[in-house]
């Protein structure tokens, strides 16, 4: 298959944060058997390799711990804490790192070492940008979505087969009718022409996948998830109408969960947390996830029928 036979046969989710698309994106990974890449964690990832920065999650940070990339006095601490049944789920979590880290050293040409210039660049134009989430613009979105593509090429262009990609929620987006205000403070055409340059290749990179799937926020979504719609980064992605005109697969994800009023594994202090996990993997409502990825799957089909008619 060529680069873009094995593009047209990807998947990629989009919308905005905690809608459910590395829930998704992952059971259907299971049952496809795809590889997938969650772009958040590829980062993650990429980051600690470069630089050793105290990781967010705790079976990466302890997988970095491991290898000697990242030093936590306190995780041994955490972990004393935890159950027998806990410590069972903590180990397979870092396993599941172990798996994911292997995989993504493998579809980087040159595996980390390689990738680090290009990680380079991204943190640099994060600096540059001065990107603060908490006080969200235009233009921090535009570096965040173009700093998303440099680092997902390289997979790409190393491709052997179809992969599914879970994007963060802050990529991608089209962000065509804003071109006015990104490029209003622009000091002269050469700026002017690498923003709508930037905001083409964006559009291009999501729309070589195959099936683009938009998981747009329902009302269990807004009444559930307080901590993220609070979030000033999420407001400003709910305002703009950015992923719709890019998808062919819209979903609306509802009853993920068996216990919509249990909102103590959405608090973003326990979001992470090996409890936390465990208490969402035992609420999942399985049989609506299977029905969401059914219509996935029948959506891709369709999709793919079609192409091969053209």
């Amino acid at each position: 298959m060529t680069t873009k036979e094995i593009l047209e046969n990807s998947i990629i989710f989009i919308g905005p944060i905690g809608v459910g698309k590395s829930l998704l994106s992952g059971e259907l990974a299971k049952v496809t058997g795809m590889d997938i890449v969650h772009l958040d964690e590829l980062q993650e990832f990429a980051y600690a390799y470069s630089h050793g920065v105290k990781l967010y999650f705790d079976p990466i940070r302890k997988f970095f711990q491991m290898k000697g990339i990242v030093k936590d006095a306190n995780l041994e601490t955490q972990n004393a804490a935890l159950t027998k049944t806990q410590k069972r789920l903590q180990k397979a979590l870092i396993q599941e790192k172990f798996a994911e880290y292997k995989l993504y050293d493998s579809l980087i040409r040159g595996g980390f070492e390689g990738f680090m210039p290009v990680v380079e660049k991204v943190m640099e134009r994060h600096t540059d940008t001065q990107v603060d989430y908490n006080r969200p613009t235009l233009s921090a979105l535009l570096c965040d979505n173009i700093c998303g593509v440099e680092l997902m090429l390289p997979i790409l262009q190393n491709l052997k087969k179809p992969i599914i990609l879970d994007t963060g929620g802050p990529c991608f987006m089209d962000l065509s009718k804003y071109e006015k205000e990104l490029t209003v403070d622009c000091k002269n055409s050469d700026e002017k022409a690498e923003i709508i340059s930037q905001i083409k290749a964006i559009k291009k990179f999501v729309s070589s996948f195959g099936t683009r799937v938009y998981l747009k926020p329902s009302d269990y979504y807004l009444e559930s998830r307080p901590y993220i719609i609070d979030y000033p980064l999420n407001q400003l992605l709910l305002k703009l109408d950015t992923y719709s005109p890019l998808a062919n697969v819209t979903i609306t994800p509802s009853d993920l969960f068996f216990d919509h009023k249990n909102k103590a594994f959405f608090s973003r202090e326990n979001i992470e947390d090996i409890v936390s996990y465990e208490t969402r993997q035992s609420l999942k409502n399985h049989d609506r996830i299977r029905e969401l990825i059914n219509i996935i799957l029948l959506s891709r089909d369709n999709i793919l029928a079609e192409g091969r008619k053209k």
